[in-house]
């Protein structure tokens, strides 16, 4: 619904999400989908009461999913400060945190050891876990990544941490529009382009290390219930445990 939302002036994380955040996101999901939340309308010269549901847009769509990020503050703590409990009756939700640890969180910004926090990879992914479980939906992180030049200090330690914590995320991004100086350590998958006259070509070749780290065996579909999974990006093996 709305990418990496910030609090602005608004310094009570807490209550931002459950006053400001999630609210609006309920609000949305009422307008589209019709749900109602077993409350009644609110009228139209006054839609936005926190006893009411927002008017029927007429859409009426239950079909979709509908992906809510938590406040941007979550990318500097690796965890996001608010009350995980649920905010709509509507199930086809999923919560969309970014993870970008060591990058963007608290110890790059203001340049500390990164062995004092976050205490790990795998910190971001298990605080993104439980959070979705507070909320009751889905958990897809929707971004991370970093640049080119880190990808054995950072992308293979956070790629790998996905894999323990079994939840699914979408590196940032999949191509770029770097045409300058400094851009062979840009974030994507993609080498830059060129500049043609005019024109810039829309990518370069793939980079052979990315799609190593990124070319990754997982299952998609087991018999009974899935207890654990890891690739190891060095040796390509493959290790998944079933009950």
């Amino acid at each position: 619904i709305m990418n990496e939302p910030q609090p602005g002036t608004y310094i009570d994380q807490y209550t931002f999400s459950s006053n400001y955040l999630y609210p609006f996101y309920k609000r949305v999901i009422q307008a589209i989908t019709g749900v109602r939340d077993n409350l009644p309308d609110c009228p139209k010269h006054a839609p936005t009461g926190t006893n009411c549901s927002y008017p029927n847009l007429g859409i009426n769509d239950k079909r979709h999913l509908f992906f809510v990020e938590p406040t941007s503050v979550r990318n500097l703590l690796d965890f996001t400060p608010q009350h995980s409990i649920p905010f709509s009756s509507y199930t086809n939700i999923v919560y969309a945190p970014h993870v970008y640890t060591h990058v963007f969180t608290i110890d790059s910004i203001l340049h500390l050891n990164q062995s004092l926090y976050p205490p790990s990879f795998d910190y971001a992914y298990e605080t993104a876990l439980n959070e979705s479980v507070g909320l009751q939906s889905a958990v897809l992180v929707t971004e991370f990544g970093c640049g080119a030049d880190a990808d054995e200090r950072l992308l293979v330690p956070t790629i790998d941490s996905q894999d323990k914590a079994m939840i699914s995320a979408t590196i940032w991004p999949w191509k770029n529009n770097c045409f300058q100086e400094g851009c062979e350590t840009s974030w994507s998958l993609y080498d830059s382009g060129t500049l043609n006259s005019t024109v810039a070509n829309q990518n370069g070749p793939e980079r052979p290390n990315r799609v190593r780290i990124l070319s990754r065996v997982y299952p998609r579909g087991v018999i009974g219930q899935l207890k654990q999974y890891f690739y190891n990006t060095t040796t390509s093996s493959f290790i998944m445990t079933v009950n």
